[in-house]
């Protein structure tokens, strides 16, 4: 740094060197030359502000270190430093030490003060990018209203510390707009510290405005990015946490790039603070150079100490080394010896130095206790693993002997140094502030936040409670020796502060333990008052600003029983403390004298604190740190409720006990395994807790009591010493016991050797990687209380011991733990010899008996392992309860007859018993049994004259229609197996399925086989209406009509192949399923017995032949006896068509996907369908939507309902489930139970029994699976397996599930990248490797969206090559080449990368939901300027996402004609500008509606006609006219679904007066005209829409124009002039609001009674607001602008006289709540030329919209095609 540079910066000249500091600084506390030293007073002092302090040490740092990023971890800010009067000056220095930086200035006195210290870092990652949310709801503050109330407060600041120009205030959240700088004013700084100081600012702004004025104390982390161009548009965002203890504060540049973020900001009251008060240090001498300065302060930290062996730390400095005194080997042995001793609970002299330290019962928290003593005495740190692998008294000894270079040899002619008196406090006692307020450790300030309602499972606090029943207690005494507990005990006295603090109080009255007499009442009334105490004890909650934080009770039960009842807030007592009191309660009522006790928890507290700001603490944090990416979440647990709806949680106990006999071999096999007790039973715990896990991998919360050896008596304070430790599982099903042991406690161990840092620290840190969340994150917790006893004073009594110490007999009566965010806590508790076994859980969160379950199942697991030492040489032994894995087996008995012959074979009898009943029925004809019998002899013989028989395969490559029915029965007649291909696959598909599969033969129609590209060599055999079946060169093998020699028998045996169907591979191959035909045959015969299937049945085939459903519709009904009714291709999806031939066929059978049967229901109830001869609705193939069986009831109310399932690879289905009344809270249709001959089971990775409730891979065993893959024999092994115990053959189906308890299967969803849709089973891969195939794409990412029972879609992500610019529509005209339309995804993504797992892996949840794609992908443009920015926050509300770039697209983004009104409105309010709707189509982007304001008036600019929606595209463009709205946003996304080829023009209502429907055609036809004059024409619109443009095409062609099509959609008013009375403004508004209703889709009607006198539109704007159809957004104005649209554009519709137009016409009728039969029937009349009226699915509204549009854009495409 230059000397300019010096002199502008706060950081000052550097000083020579000196040798006890890296570097050391001058920093000029001179106002004048920088005014922010100056511009902040408190209660009219001027101090130096946290801003300048932040700014000095980055200074510092990048003075250092070069410039970039820099970090601050853990600063403090202890004292205020005033700066000196004016004429006077004051020395500051800052010194840098390592990492540590400190700045100290002088005080009169010559001493020097430490004002302000830190950890600071250059090298910080990128400046991410972010988004801040919207401020908050609440009021908006200017920044001088800001900076009054902070005067008022007594905080004064001048015009460098203001930087905040606006502020929005919410719940504890504010958002403030920060100044532009003025030029020169943050040149000399890395970052101004006015600008550290707003950030701070806006954080105070969350406080209540009526309390102190606050200043930043410190704070856990503070980083500042590079400064990078210029600092205009910044925001700055804060929030509070931890109940307001702690503030979030980030500044975010306008480009959304973070400039600079604090974390864990601690505020305290500014006139409270001293600024001199504190100890002085002395300053160390200095370098005496020629201008020397005084050094200040001593070292900030210790550097180590010594070199010692590896894994071992030490903590002296290197340099004392040689000067300092040896240390006696004799006397440290003998240190270590009795540190061990006291550890175990034991004497040196009866300690065995040289037994294994795990065989005299060490566990982590003794090792824990060993190692910190032994690092206070020597600074030797060893290493968690010292302590294991046998090692033993004297092998510590060695350690530390070897790290201090002593060796093992005396010192006897050395000058030593003992080691220090046992014990030798560290913590110094001082009673001066021993009454005033001080912090709180992570575990009280977890307790105390986690306590409150804003968390998941709070409103309640952690809290112990137990009774114990006594005899001959003197009730009096036992008061006055509780009394002497509190005046011992501090924390029995504590109260909790508003501000986050504990607080010891002085005095507090004398407690009385309160008193119940029960003696006198009945066993009844008594067992009854001791429930009512208890339940009310139990449920408490203490007010924590408020003294007892406890309740004593007692109730006689007779003259010698009385029950103690006790229950303490965790916040001031954690169970080591319990065991304390209770033992010191009953020694003094027994009259003993107990010692004086100096130390008190707060001073333990302080200085445990300090310990975090040394080196230890760095590295634990760097090693959790390193962890948060691998760390497991909690277990998922089978829930029957969200924990988040839980307003209060209940906790219920459950205890059990292992016996003396039990525990002790338990322990001896725990040495032999060379594990802890503790870490055998957090085993056992986990073992259990993965069984009943959906995974193996998770993390548990243990619960230490973590005592630092501080001082000799930090064993006998009471507080909350505990803490946390988030323990990371990986249970390994086929790892034996004792070495999954042995693996928990290596990771328990080394987890605990960083235990400085604690649990809460590392949960705390997690929410920071992953983002904050009030749920619970670690909700299963272990604590372990073995050693408890022992570890206080060698007794082996236990916690209830002592306390029965004060009468006779004492007994245990209950016990239990509360805990907020927690589900499940467990503690294992050493008592008089035995082990007892506590569970606390929230009973209401899980199914019922799921808990029963897993305790008992813990219960065996710890009873075997106690007695079969064997045991512990086993792998996981599967836990399931004996009871559910008979009900599942139950379940699974199906073994019924197994049908023989071949799958066609009853076909063919029924042929010849009924060979004039129909078998197939289409609109054009109909196939008698004797007709398919007939024609598929034709076809088998034509197959057996190309040499088809058993083992061969056939293609079937076919449109849907009879001729595959004949197809399929003639392949099977010749003694081949069918392969049924798509006829529209792309040629490219159907060679690689031909090729794969070895077909050379195929069956097919005509048109298939003029169409198609065949690969050399195929025979096509031709099944033709009007003909026999023939090759491709001949009609037949014989004269047409000519009758055939009998085939034969072909051969075939029922284990041969039936058919082959491909199903999607992940390989982006198709996997070919072989099915055989006893396979098939014996799911046939299930279904038509089982649902009485007869020859009086006929079912509608709507199923696909490449699709499974098919092989019953086709073999199923026709081995019946019955008729199989087949819709035309074009009504495939066309429910209205599928109504009539229902009704005209007598269709009782209906099998489909769920989303079908959907479509039909809607139909069928709009259209008030009745009378339907449905007798069986089978669904299967995907989600069951919960609500369709319900509304299936209101229309065929006695048909049988019922869920099938299974696999392809399992013969169509393999289980099903009766569907009854649906439970409105049930979340699914449940999969059910297994069907004849098969059998389904749920087992875990190790393919072991999952228990009930809990999810595990399905797998299908029995006669129907499939024989495999074809030609893919990895694929089929790895598929198609055998259990390892049972031997039986089994196919994992990679879906998930569970059984219930009454061996019913729950249906959960795949597990890996296959997925169903509408029936397709699709595998993401196959998709993928299709798109990476596509020109241009470089990768692809493919997922399933939707909710998780609900339907689903593709969503694909694409990353392009470099340089290529692709379309979404090319990339998907591109893909639709090469798959079948069922394979293209609904939207194609672009992205700049793929977001990546640590693995490498595609991190699929991480890609971005479809409509942030548009804010988030490639191209995102940050707002620019304020025009820009403000749309941004509109849009960014609008849609439900955090920022918008400003070239996303309104319609990409889901944009639609409401939303554009709500949207045109806010901005008409915020920026004054209103802007016609038909901006958003020529500016549908931020960047160009931008443009549109800054050019708008401050009313609307003209309003023209014609809109260009596209004005690209090859073919004759298409013109659509308004609805009665007058606006057109309604027709995106019909424009988008007709495709990029095709000009779309779209007419609104101009501003010109049109005052009937001849008028607005005249103008119409006048703009469109002169936009295209050439014509042809094809016009159209919805609605009212429909009608201008009839009259639009009439005037056209009375000019001489060609209108090549009119096209009208739902035309609901019958052809006027309506006839009677005018309409009046309330009936207008009546219908209004029904449009307004069915586009917001709401149910709510507004009569024109309702209209009260007030102005019609208030009472219209009020009634739709209240109901929810009309968004908050649509003020009176906007209203009433569209509602005269409307009234005027109706009544000119209700006077309009149509004329007819006989060119060609398309009607279109929303057949399910559109326009009626007769009225779309009267405007019939009027086209009387080539006119076609074809109904769509939805109602007058939706019909627009989602699915139904694209049916309705299919049929327009279709008429603009023909043409």
């Amino acid at each position: 740094m230059g000397p300019a540079a010096e002199s502008a910066s706060l950081l000052g000249a550097r000083l020579p060197s000196s040798p006890l500091a890296r570097a050391q600084f001058s920093p000029p506390l001179d106002p004048s030359a920088h005014p922010c030293l100056g511009d902040f007073v408190v209660g009219g002092r001027p101090v130096v502000s946290a801003g300048v302090f932040v700014e000095s040490l980055i200074e510092a740092v990048t003075e250092l270190g070069g410039s970039g990023p820099v970090s601050l971890q853990d600063l403090e800010l202890p004292v205020d430093l005033a700066l000196a009067p004016a004429g006077a000056e004051r020395a500051a220095q800052l010194v840098v030490n390592g990492d540590q930086f400190g700045y100290y200035a002088q005080d009169p006195a010559g001493g020097w003060q430490l004002h302000a210290q830190a950890l600071a870092r250059s090298g910080a990652t990128a400046a991410p990018t972010v988004a801040l949310a919207a401020g908050g709801s609440g009021r908006e503050l200017t920044g001088d209203e800001l900076y009054r109330l902070l005067w008022q407060r007594a905080l004064y600041l001048g015009s460098a510390a203001r930087w905040v120009e606006r502020i929005r205030l919410g719940r504890n959240e504010a958002t403030a707009e920060i100044r532009s700088a003025v030029p020169g004013e943050t040149e000399a700084y890395v970052i101004h510290p006015g600008l550290v100081d707003a950030m701070f600012q806006t954080a105070l702004a969350c406080f209540p405005a009526d309390g102190p004025a606050l200043v930043p104390a410190g704070l856990e982390r503070f980083v500042h990015y590079d400064r990078g161009g210029p600092q205009d548009g910044l925001r700055c965002h804060a929030e509070l946490f931890e109940g307001g203890t702690r503030a979030r504060i980030r500044l975010v540049s306008a480009n959304g790039r973070l400039v600079a973020e604090a974390d864990g900001v601690r505020f305290v009251p500014a006139l409270t603070r001293s600024a001199a008060e504190a100890e002085t240090a002395q300053a160390p001498a200095a370098h005496q150079g020629p201008e020397a300065v005084r050094a200040p302060a001593p070292a900030l930290a210790a550097p180590p100490r010594v070199v010692a062996p590896a894994g071992t730390t030490t903590t002296a400095p290197a340099e004392a080394v040689e000067a300092a005194p040896a240390v006696e080997p004799d006397a440290a042995r003998a240190f270590v010896t009795r540190t061990v001793a006291r550890a175990l609970g034991t004497t040196a002299a009866r300690l065995d130095a040289r037994q294994s330290l795990q065989a005299l019962g060490l566990d982590s928290l003794i090792a824990m206790k060993i190692r910190t003593t032994l690092n206070k005495e020597f600074g030797v740190l060893l290493p968690m693993a010292a302590f294991l692998e046998g090692r033993n008294t004297e092998d510590i000894a060695d350690d530390i002997l070897a790290a201090l270079g002593s060796g093992t040899g005396s010192h006897e002619d050395t000058e030593t140094e003992a080691p220090r008196a046992d014990g030798e406090a560290v913590v110094v006692e001082d009673d001066s502030e021993r009454y005033e307020p001080f912090g709180l450790t992570d575990l009280q300030q977890a307790y105390l936040v986690g306590r409150g309602d804003a968390f998941e499972l709070g409103n309640t606090s952690t809290y112990f409670q137990i009774e114990i029943d006594l005899e001959n207690v003197d009730l009096d005494r036992l008061g006055a020796s509780f009394r002497a507990m509190i005046e011992r005990h501090d924390m029995l006295r504590a109260v909790f502060t508003a501000e986050g603090e504990q607080r010891i109080q002085r005095d507090v009255p004398a407690y009385v333990i309160r008193e119940t007499d029960a003696s006198a009442l009945e066993p009844a009334e008594r067992e009854a008052e001791l429930v009512a105490v208890h339940e009310e004890m139990r449920h408490q909650v203490f007010d924590t600003a408020r003294w007892p934080l406890f309740d004593v009770r007692v109730t006689r039960i007779d003259e010698r029983v009385i029950r103690l009842h006790a229950g303490f807030d965790a916040l001031i007592i954690d169970g080591f403390s319990t065991s304390i009191l209770f033992k010191e309660w009953a020694a003094h009522y027994r009259g003993e004298t107990l010692p004086e006790l100096r130390l008190r928890y707060r001073d333990y507290v302080r200085e445990a604190r300090a310990l975090e700001a040394g080196p230890e603490y760095d590295r634990a944090l760097a090693y959790w740190r390193d962890r948060l990416d691998t760390l497991p979440p909690a277990p998922q647990l089978p829930l029957a409720v969200s924990p988040s709806s839980l307003e209060r949680p209940v906790f219920n106990h459950r205890g059990a006990t292992l016996a003396r006999e039990d525990w002790d071999r338990f322990k001896q096999h725990a040495a032999a395994a060379g594990v802890s007790p503790s870490a055998a039973l957090c085993t056992a715990y986990a073992q259990v807790i993965a069984e009943w896990s959906a995974t193996p991998d998770f993390s548990l919360n243990l619960l230490y009591f973590n005592r630092l050896p501080l001082h000799p008596q930090v064993g006998d304070v009471i507080g909350q010493f505990s803490t946390t430790l988030m323990l990371e599982i990986r249970d390994s099903a086929t790892d034996s016991f004792a070495a999954r042991a042995s693996d928990v406690q290596s990771r328990l161990w080394s987890d605990m050797e960083h235990s400085q840092v604690s649990g809460v620290q590392v949960l705390r840190e997690l929410n920071r990687a992953r983002g904050a969340s009030v749920r619970a994150a670690a909700p299963v917790v272990f604590t372990s209380l073995v050693n408890m006893a022992g570890q206080q004073d060698g007794e082996r009594g236990g916690v209830v011991q002592y306390l029965a110490g004060i009468g006779e007999n004492g007994r245990q009566v209950s016990s239990s733990v509360r805990t907020p965010q927690v589900w499940l806590d467990h503690q294992a508790v050493e008592e008089a010899g035995e082990l007892l076994l506590n569970w606390d859980v929230i009973e209401e969160l899980f199914p019922a008996g799921c808990i029963d379950a897993m305790f008992a199942a813990y219960q065996r697991t710890l009873r075997d392992l106690s007695r079969d030492a064997a045991a512990w040489q086993r792998p996981r032994p599967a836990l399931a309860p004996v009871a559910d894995l008979d009900v599942r087996a139950e379940a699974n008995a199906t073994d019924g007859p197994v049908p023989d012959g071949l799958l066609h074979d009853a076909v063919l009898a029924r042929a010849a018993e009924t060979p004039d009943a129909p078998a197939v029925i289409t609109g054009s004809l109909t196939l008698t049994y004797a007709d398919i019998e007939r024609r598929s002899h034709q076809v088998g013989h034509r197959l057996r004259a190309l040499g088809a028989g058993p083992g061969d395969l056939v293609g079937i490559v076919m449109d849907k229609g009879w001729e595959q029915v004949v197809a399929a029965l003639g392949i099977l007649r010749a003694g081949a197996a069918y392969v049924p291909i798509d006829a529209r696959v792309p040629a490219e598909r159907l060679h690689v399925l031909l090729d794969s599969a070895g077909i050379s033969r195929v069956v097919t129609q005509p048109w298939v086989d003029d169409i198609a590209d065949w690969p050399q060599g195929v025979a096509r055999t031709v099944v033709r209406a009007d003909e026999e079946a023939g090759g491709q060169d001949d009609a037949a093998n014989g004269e047409p009509g000519g009758r055939l020699e009998p085939l034969g028998p072909s051969g075939a045996k029922p284990t041969d192949l039936a058919y082959v169907i491909f199903t999607s591979g992940s390989t982006g191959l198709p996997k070919g399923v072989m099915i055989e035909h006893g396979a098939a045959l014996n799911t046939v015969v299930d279904v038509n017995e089982r649902y009485r299937v007869t020859a009086a049945d006929r079912a509608l085939g709507l199923s696909a032949m490449h699709f499974d459903l098919s092989v019953y519709d086709v073999f199923g009904l026709l081995s019946a006896g019955g008729a199989l009714v087949l819709p035309e291709p074009s009504a495939h999806r066309e429910p209205a068509r599928w109504a009539e031939l229902v009704t005209e066929h007598g269709v009782t059978i209906w099998n489909s996907v769920p989303a079908l049967m959907e479509m039909f229901t809607e139909h069928a109830l709009a259209n008030r369908l009745t009378g339907l001869p449905l007798r069986l609705v089978m669904m299967s193939g995907d989600w069951i939507p919960v609500n369709l069986p319900g509304r299936i009831r209101l229309l065929i109310e006695d048909a049988e309902l019922w869920s099938l399932g299974g696999a392809t690879e399992a013969s169509i289905w393999s289980i099903l489930h009766p569907i009854g009344e649906v439970n409105e809270d049930c979340v699914s249709i449940p999969y059910g139970k297994a069907m004849r001959n098969q059998r389904f089971h749920v087992l875990d990775d190790a393919m072991r029994p999952c228990p009930v409730w809990v999810p595990g891979d399905l797998y299908i065993a029995g006669v129907g699976l499939a024989r495999g893959y074809l030609n893919d024999e990895a694929k089929t092994s790895a598929a198609f397996l055998h259990h390892p115990v049972s031997g039986e053959r089994l196919y994992r189906t990679g879906d998930l599930g569970r059984f219930l308890p009454d061996g019913t299967i729950e249906f959960l969803g795949r597990q890996d990248s296959q997925v169903k849709i509408q029936g397709y089973r699709i595998e993401l891969g196959e998709v993928e490797a299709a798109l990476t195939q596509c020109e241009g794409v470089r990768a692809a990412a493919v997922v399933a969206a939707g909710e998780q029972h609900g339907p689903k879609r593709l969503i694909a992500y694409v990353v392009l090559d470099d340089g290529r610019d692709d379309t979404e529509q090319r990339i998907t005209e591109s893909l639709r080449k090469v798959v079948p339309q069922h394979l293209v995804p609904q939207r194609i993504l672009v992205l700049d990368e793929l977001p990546l797992s640590d693995n490498g892996k595609v991190n699929r949840a991480a890609l971005p939901a479809p409509d942030e794609v548009a804010v988030e992908g490639a191209g995102f443009v940050a707002p620019r300027d304020e025009v820009e920015r403000r749309l941004a926050e509109i849009w960014a509300e609008f849609f439900g996402v955090t920022e918008i770039g400003v070239t996303a697209s309104f319609f990409d983004l889901g944009g639609d004609s409401l939303l554009a009104v709500r949207l045109m409105a806010r901005i008409a309010r915020g920026l004054g500008r209103s802007l016609p709707l038909s901006s958003l189509f020529a500016r549908p982007t931020i960047e160009l509606l931008a443009q549109a304001v800054r050019q708008a008036g401050s009313v609307e600019d003209g309003r023209r006609a014609l809109v260009p929606v596209r004005t690209t595209g090859c073919r004759t463009p298409l013109v659509f006219v308004h609805p009665v709205g007058g606006d057109v946003l309604c027709y995106a996304e019909l424009a988008e679904l007709l495709g990029h080829d095709q000009p779309f023009y779209a007419l609104q209502l101009p501003d010109t007066e049109l005052p009937s429907v001849e008028d607005m055609a005249a103008h119409y036809v006048a703009a469109v005209r002169e936009a295209l004059p050439d014509g042809p024409y094809r016009v159209g619109g919805w609605s009212m829409g429909g009608v201008i443009a009839l009259e639009m095409a009439t005037q056209l062609t009375a000019a001489g124009a060609e209108v090549e099509l009119l096209a009208v959609v739902d035309l609901m008013e019958r052809p006027g002039p309506a006839e009677g009375a005018p309409v009046s403004d309330e009936v207008l508004l009546s219908w209004f609001a029904r449009d307004l209703a069915g586009l917001a889709g709401v149910r709510w009607e507004l009569p024109a009674e309702a209209f009260d006198g007030r102005p019609p539109v208030e009472v219209l704007h009020a009634e739709a607001r209240a109901a929810g159809a009309l968004s908050e957004d649509i003020d009176l104005d906007t209203l009433s602008s569209i509602v005269g649209r409307f009234q005027s554009n109706y009544r000119a519709l209700l006077r309009y006289a149509p004329s007819p137009f006989a060119g060609r016409v398309l009607s279109l009728r929303a057949a399910d709540g559109g326009a009626s039969v007769e009225t779309a029937s009267r405007w019939m009349e009027y086209f009387p030329g080539d006119a076609a009226l074809v109904d769509v699915p939805g109602d007058h509204y939706t019909v627009m919209r989602g699915e139904r549009l694209r049916v309705l854009a299919d049929e327009l495409r279709q008429a603009l095609d023909a043409h």
